[in-house]
């Protein structure tokens, strides 16, 4: 079996790694022996799911694979997360078998923070055989790589657990419903607490449809694990740029879910002290929980979270970074303007302000009515001072006049 770490579920993806497998390893692999792992894949194979990926940020077992290639197509940091997915995915393969990675050349790699020859081989020692052609490398197998602290490794080995923490929290909502819909006609002097009874959730016999379940569950955490991923890097890159001084650093993310990049920025970056996290789903808490168990010791005293609308937080202290990362839209409009000049003036001189929305657009159809157009966001941020730009797709600082009609990272400093 090869593990074929894809970015996009397509035919033309898995034909392009299977001819890069060709020209570089020399073998040409039938369908039936690639395992397709990508950002959206589920979260564990089981047999009725023939033909679908599964989560590439998922722990494989060791040794299960012959080899395993990577998209170049996958946006891939030279920070904690991507050494911790890279040791997960050399773990899988069996002794003297072989990676086929990508990298980008030394001085792009260096620009954008992707993966690049050097930076590889710290971990996987020197490529057997490189293509420039492709942007691919391909090492042996050695001995095991040891996965850094990030929120990556937390997953990959956590996931069990979070998944029945998911189905236990589901199961006690979907009972308590069925009790109070039983006794609705009881509850005459509470009548607005009574919620619907969530038939579609249930199956003929009353049992929690699993596989849809673990669908469910599996997309949400791609998502916030995967954003972890490119959102952390692009903010460290930030810092870096603006502020220089050396100082510790307090961040706030507010509508930062369950807080995975603040923690990853905590776990990567000593510079940063403490870290704190708003958001106004309880559940939230639970994942928050899982993760702050598995690192105690490093994020004890230092990771923070506060369950509340972005509108309701009482800013009392300050922050040397600020940031709404795909927030601000969930803000009711006649909050906007309040909420950033909270944040503005909770920011420590030299400090930033950190903005990242994706701009409206019909490609969109979730959340298009409350989407900003780059007009009415930069009309918010303006009044504050000069805006800069970083790529979503990169850590690479943009011109602005390379900002368009682009999503992207927007920053204002603080003088």
């Amino acid at each position: 079996m090869i593990g074929c770490y894809i970015s996009r579920q397509t035919d033309e993806e898995r034909e392009k790694l299977t001819q890069i497998i060709r020209d570089l390893i020399g073998h040409t692999p039938e369908s039936e022996d690639l395992q397709c792992l990508s950002p959206t894949g589920l979260a564990m194979s089981y047999t009725e799911l023939r033909n679908k990926s599964f989560s590439m940020y998922c722990a494989q077992p060791e040794g299960c694979q012959a080899g395993a290639i990577i998209s170049p197509g996958n946006r891939l940091f030279a920070n904690g997360f991507g050494q911790s997915f890279l040791a997960a995915v050399h773990q899988s393969v069996t002794q003297g078998g072989w990676l086929c990675v990508p990298y980008w050349p030394e001085k792009v790699g260096r620009q954008r923070g992707f993966w690049t020859l050097s930076w590889l081989s710290e971990f996987l020692q020197s490529p057997v055989k490189e293509s420039k052609d492709h942007g691919m490398a391909v090492f042996h197998r050695g001995d095991s790589l040891q996965q850094s602290d990030s929120v990556m490794t937390w997953y990959s080995h956590d996931f069990a657990a979070l998944f029945l923490d998911y189905i236990s929290q589901e199961s006690l909502e979907m009972s308590l419903e069925l009790l109070l819909h039983t006794f609705k006609d009881f509850l005459v002097n509470r009548p607005n607490s009574v919620p619907s009874y969530r038939e579609t959730a249930w199956s003929d016999d009353n049992k929690i449809d699993l596989a849809a379940e673990l669908d469910r569950f599996a997309g949400t955490m791609n998502y916030m694990v995967g954003g972890t991923n490119y959102k952390s890097a692009v903010l460290e890159r930030i810092i870096g740029d603006h502020i220089t001084d050396g100082r510790k650093l307090k961040i706030l993310d507010m509508g930062g879910a369950a807080g995975f990049v603040n923690a990853e920025l905590l776990l990567t970056m000593p510079r940063v002290e403490k870290a704190v996290t708003v958001d106004h789903l309880a559940y939230n808490l639970t994942l928050a929980r899982r993760l702050f168990s598995y690192y105690r010791c490093s994020l004890a005293g230092r990771y923070f979270m506060e369950i509340t609308p972005a509108q309701d937080y009482l800013y009392q202290e300050s922050f040397d970074l600020v940031s709404f990362i795909g927030a601000l839209l969930y803000v009711p409009r006649e909050y906007v303007n309040v909420i950033l000049q909270r944040s503005w003036d909770a920011l420590n001189p030299g400090g930033v302000l950190v903005i990242h929305e994706n701009i409206k657009s019909p490609s969109y159809k979730k959340d298009f009515d409350v989407m900003f157009t780059v007009e009415e966001l930069e009309g918010y941020l303006e009044q504050f001072g000069e805006i800069e730009y970083y790529a979503s797709t990169s850590a690479a600082r943009l011109k602005p006049d390379q900002a368009g009609k682009k999503t992207l990272f927007r920053v204002i400093q603080k003088k």
